[in-house]
């Protein structure tokens, strides 16, 4: 079985309680500044239609009551209407939207952990797939669903950037914020830091590098024509592809290194490539070590050590999986001992017991067999849960005035992206820095070949082949920025020895800080790039 380790919902409670009180924080401010001052934004800048404006309390006012007769008049069909005027949510009831689109934050994450991914593992093991391609199609599909589907229902339903947004946000939440938590949390454990190797890094990389720089080519006249999406799409098959053949392409690449007639730096250069200390390699030399050892003896030492560290790997897993078997997927509907388990229970009820009462768990043996209705239906769950964030974001942004790009490469992006969080966190804190760093790069590459382009393409061809029209004041430069900021990463990796560590850590968050504020003054236009 493919399992990843456990979500511990003890971990993502705080990481969401932290990121609601500073999304409380954030809105109650807006909400209050949005009735007295509005701000160079773009809506104004629309409202004027480029007439020049003699009086600004006038252009707010007008504004203002625009708006409200548009949330009320023209809303989105396919929305229920809402429940509470703009004026009302200013004024302290987006609280009650932001307390919903954090519990479909929760709802997603225990669908898909704990219902979606089982599915798909039974899934794998009945195809027979090997885990490289598993990993790179069924179990990404796993980690992404929600932006997959955020991205159909911006694209079907909402009408805007929402998925954009939140894919573009997404992977920049991944690569730079789970990668400096990684190496945070691991300080304690690994003061020295994760020891990392080049192919996986170099392999992810190089794929997410080219995709990037196709969607951006794509972007660049803002519309998506339906042979540029299907190139997208093409990368996606591409990667899968190059991922079932990937341990024969990094063993004849190192092959062809070994045959090179190496000398002695070279053989440091090459221990060190694949992940082995400057101590070891000085230890292997002729100093200190029989004068000769060959490949296969090295290839031998190198299994050995990976499987003991393997060995150590699962054994802390197995002795956790008893305690943690309520949190992986085995939930039933009965009340736990502790006040804090207590309410945890209570608060996530609704969402457990409907899930319970009609998916199939695959994690429990007895019930493998109804692997196909539990995908089904998972996959219902996410939509219709992905549908309320969604449009509870849209109601939330409109009110307060805060552009849907914004809300999905802030909010939606971080709350969607938590249980990805968590797990890299788990799975770095085992000593499996490799697979931290790819996981979060390796969903990054299906969001922007899949994600992204699938929707695109049906829109196309649903339209009479039609280009799809993206417009957004930050989007576009983001995505070069978000480029710019893999080389750094890549680069910071190389020049800190490969190694997860708290510089990289610092240097990670501090990137991810610096994209976040660029992006908010592009799209307040606060700043221009041409």
């Amino acid at each position: 079985m493919h399992r990843r380790p456990g979500r511990r919902q003890y971990l993502w409670w705080p990481c969401l309680l932290f990121l609601f009180v500073s999304s409380v924080a954030v809105l109650w401010h807006k909400g209050d500044a949005g009735g007295e001052l509005e701000g160079p934004g773009r809506r104004l800048l629309q409202a004027a239609s480029g007439s020049k404006i003699a009086n600004a309390t006038d252009v707010n006012a007008t504004s203002t009551a625009t708006l409200e007769a548009a949330s009320s008049d023209s809303g989105n069909p396919l929305y229920p209407p809402d429940l509470f005027t703009d004026e009302q949510i200013r004024n302290g009831a987006f609280i009650l939207y932001l307390m919903g689109i954090f519990y479909t934050f929760f709802a997603l994450a225990i669908v898909c952990d704990d219902y979606f991914v089982p599915a798909l593992e039974v899934i794998i093991d009945t195809l027979g797939l090997s885990e490289d391609v598993a990993g790179a199609t069924f179990m990404a599909a796993g980690g992404s669903a929600p932006e997959l589907f955020t991205s159909f229902l911006g694209e079907f339903v909402a009408k805007s950037n929402v998925g954009f947004g939140t894919i573009i946000g997404s992977a920049v939440f991944n690569v730079m914020f789970v990668i400096g938590a990684c190496a945070v949390a691991t300080l304690s454990l690994y003061p020295e830091g994760i020891p990392l190797t080049w192919w996986p890094l170099f392999r992810d990389s190089a794929f997410y590098a080219v995709d990037l720089g196709l969607l951006t080519y794509f972007y660049s006249d803002k519309n998506i024509e339906w042979y540029e999406s299907l190139c997208l799409l093409g990368m996606y098959g591409l990667y899968v592809l190059f991922m079932s053949r990937s341990e024969s392409i990094q063993e004849y690449i190192e092959g062809f290194v070994n045959t090179q007639g190496r000398t002695k730096e070279n053989k440091k250069a090459s221990f060190a490539s694949m992940g082995i200390p400057g101590e070891l390699t000085e230890s292997l030399s002729p100093k200190s070590a029989p004068p000769v050892i060959d490949d296969q003896e090295m290839q031998s030492m190198l299994l050995m050590d990976e499987s003991a560290e393997l060995a150590k790997t699962l054994s802390v897993v197995s002795t956790r999986s008893s305690s943690s078997e309520e949190e992986d997927g085995t939930w039933e509907p009965k009340m736990p001992e502790g006040a804090w388990e207590k309410v945890k229970f209570i608060t996530l009820f609704p969402i457990n017991v409907l899930l319970w009462l009609t998916v199939p768990n695959c994690a429990i043996e007895e019930k493998k067999r109804y692997f196909v209705v539990a995908f089904l239906l998972s996959i219902l769950w996410i939509a219709v849960y992905s549908y309320f964030m969604v449009w509870w974001a849209e109601v939330l942004g409109r009110a307060l005035e805060i552009p849907i790009e914004v809300m999905g490469y802030t909010l939606l992006a971080a709350g969607t992206s938590v249980p990805d969080l968590i797990t890299s966190v788990l799975v770095a804190r085992l000593g499996r820095g490799d697979m931290a760093v790819s996981s979060s790069i390796g969903s990054n590459i299906f969001d922007i070949t899949l994600g992204l382009p699938l929707p695109w393409f049906l829109r196309s061809i649903t339209s009479s082949g039609s280009p799809v029209h993206v417009e957004s004041t930050s989007l576009g430069p983001s995505v070069g920025m978000l480029i710019l900021m893999l080389i750094s990463v890549i680069a910071s990796i190389a020049v800190f020895g490969w190694r997860l560590d708290k510089r990289l850590g610092i240097i990670c968050f501090g990137l991810y800080v610096v994209f976040v504020t660029l992006s908010l003054l592009l799209e307040y236009e606060v700043i221009t790039v041409f």
